[in-house]
């Protein structure tokens, strides 16, 4: 079945979903969807409530968000991976050198294939994800594309306070290369995708790695910075999520 009967199932009124607007998004969608799958990912492409929030958002937040599909499924399908190894470092490379970004050689080493990579700019604004990390969650790559981060996840507020203070002094000394000093926490699910009934939300635990400032190759290159971790789900259900509650 094609992505746009999947998507027409649950609607009645078709039109919002496949009007001129939306349909770059999903196109999007759907070279993304391709690109995860080669990389080992297995999560759903939608859900009812990432399908509602799509007809809500502005024409420039789907176009925001059609461009960052694009350009990863581009990244993805391009990425040098033979000469690099992993595939993982493959991609963030390719990422790094669109936005004209360099990160540190020992930061890069460290990284294989189980390490979840983000970029994101002085202003919080993330710029790339690996793909490692939907092994880390059970939404669709839609919610994750539709959803603000504090919709879908929620963390305990000491680790929001430490990842802030570390994230401050690698951008006020704009430090290479150091390690995330953030505890391992839980990231808990919060967000009812309308795909289950009850909802069963998933945690994964979070183990911080790594931290840098990445250097500015060109002048409109934005000021970012570079994390890694490695985590996996732990736990799936509200009767697992509060034998949680001590972490």
């Amino acid at each position: 079945m094609n992505q746009r009967a999947i998507l027409c199932e649950d609607f009645n009124d078709q039109s919002l979903i496949f009007d001129s607007t939306n349909r770059p998004t999903l196109q999007a969608l759907a070279s993304y969807a391709r690109a995860a799958m080669k990389m080992g990912c297995r999560n759903p492409i939608w859900s009812k409530s990432a399908a509602q929030q799509l007809l809500v958002l502005t024409d420039a937040k789907k176009k925001e968000i059609s461009d960052y599909l694009n350009l990863c499924a581009y990244w993805a399908d391009n990425a040098n991976y033979a000469d690099k190894g992993v595939q993982e470092k493959g991609f963030l490379l390719k990422a790094l050198d669109y936005y004209g970004l360099s990160v540190d050689k020992d930061l890069l080493e460290t990284i294989d294939d189980e390490t979840v990579v983000e970029i994101y700019s002085e202003d919080m604004l993330q710029l790339y994800r690996s793909f490692k990390m939907l092994d880390m969650t059970g939404y669709s790559l839609l919610d994750l594309s539709v959803f603000e981060w504090y919709v879908l996840w929620e963390r305990p507020q000491l680790t929001i306070e430490q990842m802030q203070s570390e994230i401050a002094k690698v951008l006020e000394s704009e430090i290479p290369f150091k390690t995330f000093n953030v505890a391992p926490h839980v990231l808990r699910e919060t967000h009812d995708t309308g795909m289950t009934e009850p909802f069963i939300p998933r945690n994964a635990l979070v183990n911080f790695q790594h931290i840098g400032y990445l250097k500015r190759t060109r002048p409109d290159a934005p000021r970012a910075f570079v994390c890694t971790a490695k985590g996996s789900i732990i736990a799936e259900g509200f009767a697992e999520t509060k034998s949680l509650a001590f972490l």
